[in-house]
């Protein structure tokens, strides 16, 4: 179907039948497969991406068997390029097959070493909204992936800064996130990594425990519509009493913030300053 050509004037040209592979939703390579991959090894992982978003029932066997042959040769390939095709598989519509045929065929251990199985990967798909390849990723890599995986991984595939920060946290979830995490400590949870970072630990632990899941969807709601909050003291405020600028004002507002936290965030920037006044007094003493 890549060969597929079209004139400015609408005139098709279709050397290899690609307009009937199309409609069959078959997927394969022009002329020799094993040919095709020497050329260019990319040419294997984009195999396994066009089956996942435009192929229908078995993958060509004569892709599948030069696929499997040649998966050393990925070894070769630049991590940059691995990326861009893996991310793009991740975000077909439902890659857990394909992935699952990459692993049967020695072609997952080449890209992602610490994929062990689909489960996570086929329990996010079946709950999220919408697909985020690199949350996919992260599902693939769980259970056993840590975040120094995240890190080995980033680095090979060249993922940006954000990107690896993200993986990595995202295989790192606090230990409180499950299906038996209260209000309050959710509350806790997001006022300390923020809404955006929460709701992708909650559909990853969910993701392995699909049996939970009228917990998480209330959890994941309240995650949805959680405004950011902060400390109603600052800094300004102990200095007001007479504290000195330097490590000592940190360490009292940490004593506030903690305190306001165990208090469930409910005092009030008038309760707040009079717990500061009272820290400060006995940090003073």
């Amino acid at each position: 179907m890549n060969a597929l050509t079209c004139t400015p004037e609408g005139e098709l040209y279709d050397p290899w039948d690609g307009v009937n592979d199309l409609k069959a939703g078959r997927v394969r390579f022009v002329g020799d497969a094993a040919q095709r991959i020497e050329e260019d090894h990319l040419r294997l992982l984009r195999f396994f991406r066009f089956h996942a978003w435009y192929g229908k029932g078995a993958p060509d066997s004569d892709g599948l068997a030069a696929s499997a042959a040649w998966a050393p040769s990925l070894r070769k390939l630049s991590g940059e390029r691995i990326q861009h095709e893996m991310l793009k598989l991740l975000a077909a519509s439902d890659p857990a097959p394909v992935i699952k045929m990459m692993a049967a065929n020695g072609v997952l251990a080449e890209v992602v070493p610490d994929a062990k199985d689909t489960r996570f990967l086929r329990g996010l798909i079946a709950i999220e909204a919408e697909a985020d390849p690199l949350r996919r990723l992260a599902a693939l890599m769980r259970p056993s992936a840590t975040a120094a995986a995240a890190h080995n991984l980033a680095q090979h595939w060249r993922l940006s800064k954000d990107d690896h920060e993200r993986l990595a946290a995202l295989l790192s979830p606090p230990e409180p996130i499950g299906s038996n995490l209260d209000k309050r400590g959710l509350r806790q949870e997001l006022y300390a990594h923020g809404a955006e970072r929460v709701f992708d630990w909650l559909l990853l632990v969910w993701a392995g425990q699909p049996d939970d899941g009228g917990g998480f969807r209330a959890m994941i709601e309240d995650a949805r519509h959680w405004q950011p909050i902060t400390l109603p003291v600052k800094g300004a405020d102990a200095l007001a009493l007479g504290i000195s600028a330097g490590p000592e004002v940190g360490a009292i507002l940490r004593t506030v913030e903690n305190w306001w936290i165990d208090t469930d965030f409910a005092p009030a920037r008038g309760e707040c300053l009079e717990k500061l006044r009272a820290v400060a007094a006995a940090r003073q003493a």
